[in-house]
């Protein structure tokens, strides 16, 4: 399928193509890519552990996920998304307003120490 003389959306972003016959450049793509699945990583999320244990997010768990997502070949049909601080309403979908207190508190003690 060609794009040229068409509108299409990279990244948010319309982009016309004129009709003129000119050739495409070589870093447009002949097909946008499409994906349906994202993941979230950065290798800062290897600093999180607990100094107990008992979290689940700990640095081995994340990396083994990451490991079995990379050797099944996965990594290339999903789109990495960079970290960010949650916000309070996105975390609320899936915690409770306790949780996101406790938190927020020991956040508050970590920075004290």
């Amino acid at each position: 399928m060609d794009v040229d003389g068409e509108d299409f959306r990279q990244d948010q972003v319309l982009i016309q193509r004129s009709s003129s016959p000119i050739q495409r450049a070589s870093s447009v793509p002949h097909r946008l890519p499409h994906f349906t699945v994202g993941y979230v990583y950065s290798a800062d999320m290897m600093l999180h552990a607990s100094e107990t244990g008992q979290h689940p997010e700990q640095p081995e768990r994340i990396a083994r996920i990451r490991m079995a997502i990379r050797d099944a070949n996965l990594l290339q049909q999903m789109k990495q998304i960079p970290i960010r601080p949650v916000k309070k309403d996105e975390a609320l979908l899936v915690h409770s307003q306790e949780h996101w207190h406790k938190v927020l508190a020991i956040q508050c003690e970590s920075r004290g120490s």
